[in-house]
């Protein structure tokens, strides 16, 4: 019986997140109405070396950078990676899977969709899996909790970490 219900929740679990991560896909490059996004994906760098490749200084600050949620928002007074905290990190004592409970505030002016893209790291600092989360038609000033589920088994011990926050407006 354990196993057959394990087996659903993992059957579940992996069309849950290929529904997301073809949402994610779909409007990752859509532009946004309300002037909060350009709706293309900048990445920096991901290290000091990449930095001077790529023609820009390295700094000391970089790794601080690092750390920060990436977003294709050039919104500096309200980015949307300021909109989502990580309030849990748990692995399911039955999967072994990883779940990031986040809260999510939508502090535009507009209602919002948010699509959120999550780490799973173990003590070494090694990715070990990642999840999405998503919520839609987010009024202002409104919050949400939702869950990144990770669909691999990882060790009990894992950080979650925010990769990516996208903010676009509802339609």
């Amino acid at each position: 019986m354990s196993s057959t219900i394990s087996a659903r929740r993992r059957t579940l679990a992996a069309l849950g997140a290929a529904t997301l991560i073809g949402l994610f896909g779909g409007v990752a490059c859509a532009p946004q109405e309300d002037g909060e996004g350009t709706g293309t994906a900048q990445e920096a760098p991901a290290t000091e070396a990449a930095q001077e490749e790529a023609g820009g200084e390295a700094t000391e600050d970089a790794a601080a950078e690092e750390e920060e949620p990436l977003t294709s928002s050039d919104n500096e007074d309200n980015p949307p990676t300021e909109d989502v905290t990580v309030d849990a990190c748990e692995v399911d004592p039955d999967l072994s899977w990883p779940v990031a409970t986040l809260t999510v505030t939508n502090n535009s002016s507009e209602t919002s969709n948010y699509m959120i893209d999550v780490e799973f790291v173990d003590a070494s600092g090694t990715r070990v899996d990642e999840g999405f989360a998503a919520t839609n038609d987010l009024a202002a000033g409104q919050t949400a909790q939702v869950e990144a589920q990770g669909l691999t088994e990882v060790p009990q011990d894992v950080e979650c970490k925010v990769l990516r926050v996208e903010r676009y407006a509802s339609e």
